[in-house]
């Protein structure tokens, strides 16, 4: 039996669950989730391979129509790039979201090619009244396109049929990755998604988006690894907001984001977390 080889780009707005569907295919958490727009600012790759075929994932950063800052426009750029190369464009959409068919995206004027374009109508699970599901579809279909699929990434319902599909269609061709590879991304950069996320998670409603996690060291011994981090923010107030009263909420996200790191690394971590100023850096890239 030929190998096959798939590149799948996965595109769409901010929070349309991109990130959380690309976990859901590759069965491991190898992109950040949560509610802030922007959480994935690089193309992520995750790897499914089997039997015959080796499928090529990549999550871009959500989608900006009028993107404002350098940042912002950088992300954009990187999300219309990969979809110039590959033999699939799955546009992923928040059915639970108001009007949610409106957006240059879902215009099928927009890409250069109709064959490879699909449509995965997203987080179905929130939707009540499904003859909307049946409304949406139909006047997407009005649109132009043909292929289209419903699913709840966080339930992993219609997941598989959408990967199957991308199995069944997929090109002859050498695979590119290992067979147990799963992901491009290297353990730094999951362990600063992973404080990231959590940032996130605990400081949800306090802190924008623009901020940003780096590794400042990595030292990894046979059983430890001892991590430094830089989280940068734009203000001071943010820098404040971040450590909480007495430094409780820095406390409680290295916890967590240790704990983390150690099941990704099954090592013992020592994180330490610093917090750097920057005035402007999303316009200083």
């Amino acid at each position: 039996m030929n190998k096959k080889i798939g590149y799948a780009c996965l595109i769409g707005a901010p929070n349309s669950g991109k990130s959380t569907l690309l976990n859901a295919l590759v069965n491991q958490k190898i992109s950040a989730v949560t509610h802030k727009v922007h959480t994935t600012r690089d193309n992520i790759k995750g790897i499914i391979s089997r039997e015959n075929t080796q499928l090529i994932f990549i999550d871009t950063p959500g989608y900006l129509k009028n993107p404002k800052y350098k940042l912002e426009k950088s992300i954009t750029k990187k999300s219309l790039k990969e979809i110039k190369n590959v033999d699939f464009i799955c546009i992923i959409v928040d059915v639970a979201k108001k009007n949610c068919l409106d957006g240059s995206l879902i215009d099928i004027n927009y890409f250069n090619s109709q064959e490879n374009l699909i449509i995965v109508f997203n987080k179905i699970d929130l939707v009540k009244d499904k003859n909307k599901l049946l409304d949406l579809a139909q006047k997407t279909k009005e649109k132009g396109f043909n292929n289209i699929f419903m699913i709840s990434a966080t339930n992993n319902k219609g997941v598989q049929d959408f990967l199957d599909y991308l199995i069944s269609n997929s090109p002859e061709g050498n695979w590119h990755y290992d067979e147990n590879e799963i992901t491009d991304r290297s353990v730094k950069q999951l362990a600063e998604d992973i404080t990231m996320e959590q940032l996130y998670k605990f400081l949800n409603k306090e802190i924008p988006y623009n901020l940003k996690v780096e590794t400042e060291s990595w030292k990894e011994e046979q059983n430890d690894v001892t991590i430094h981090q830089v989280i940068t923010v734009l203000k001071d107030s943010q820098k404040k907001i971040i450590l909480g009263k007495n430094g409780e909420n820095i406390k409680k996200i290295s916890i967590i984001s240790k704990s983390e790191i150690e099941r990704l690394t099954s090592k013992k971590i020592h994180l330490y977390l610093f917090i750097k100023v920057r005035d402007n850096w999303m316009d200083k890239l």
